[in-house]
């Protein structure tokens, strides 16, 4: 659940409410306190609306403020189309106006991680090499306790890597240490092996600095 609203000061915020997983350990203490009313029933099948007690109705709630109109647009319908990008339409189109409108201030967030202004705490794994290295995060919409909902970001040190728009046989080397890293350090952190990783990039990319998504392969991954 998404929800726009304005605080105090007149600025806007996007707040986004997911109910968390269930802990498969409190699953009779959480049908032993809740409260059951039949919706209906045919045969062997039953639907009930349950209400659970307090204790198990844990919500993660992730904020952004102050919120732009680009950050509201995410989290709205989106009103989707098909496109072909030619090389020719890259150059003259898409390139300006991620040059000018998803770099920059747009994209502070990730140099916060890479300059260890923000986030340090909550690396999994670093390689520093400025040609070939990243650093391994989880992203926020991951819990960091259910396996089968990881989610976690791989971003590249270098800058001049927006999308995988950009990449050429120059940069197996890169996307190879991502790979083999990435998935030896949450093999080695979370005990999940690689053959149950998704490993993937993504175009158009929600922001324009080279990152690799890792979920787990029994995630719903968005889109």
């Amino acid at each position: 659940f998404q929800e726009e609203g304005e605080s105090a000061n007149g600025t806007k915020a996007v707040v986004t409410l997911e109910r968390k997983a269930f802990d498969p350990d409190r699953i009779a203490d959480l049908l032993l306190k809740s409260t059951l009313t039949l919706d209906f029933s045919n045969a062997e099948y039953s639907v009930y609306n349950l209400a659970t007690a307090e204790e198990h109705c844990g919500i993660k709630c992730d904020v952004i403020h102050p919120a732009t109109a680009k950050h509201i647009a995410k989290y709205q319908e989106p009103d989707l189309r098909v496109l072909r990008e030619t090389p020719a339409i890259y150059k003259d189109v898409t390139l300006p106006y991620i040059e000018a409108d998803e770099r920059g201030d747009r994209i502070k967030w990730v140099y916060n991680i890479l300059e260890k202004k923000k986030e340090s705490e909550r690396i999994i794994f670093e390689d520093p090499d400025p040609a070939n290295g990243f650093i391994l995060l989880p992203d926020m919409k991951w819990d960091q306790s259910t396996l089968t909902d990881l989610y976690c970001l791989a971003i590249v040190n270098r800058r001049d890597i927006i999308s995988l728009r950009c990449l050429t046989s120059e940069h197996l080397p890169l996307l190879n240490n991502i790979l083999e890293k990435g998935c030896e350090a949450i093999a080695t952190r979370f005990g999940v092996p690689r053959e149950k990783l998704r490993v993937y990039l993504h175009y158009p990319p929600t922001f324009y600095h080279l990152h690799v998504h890792f979920t787990h392969v029994q995630f719903d991954t968005p889109s």
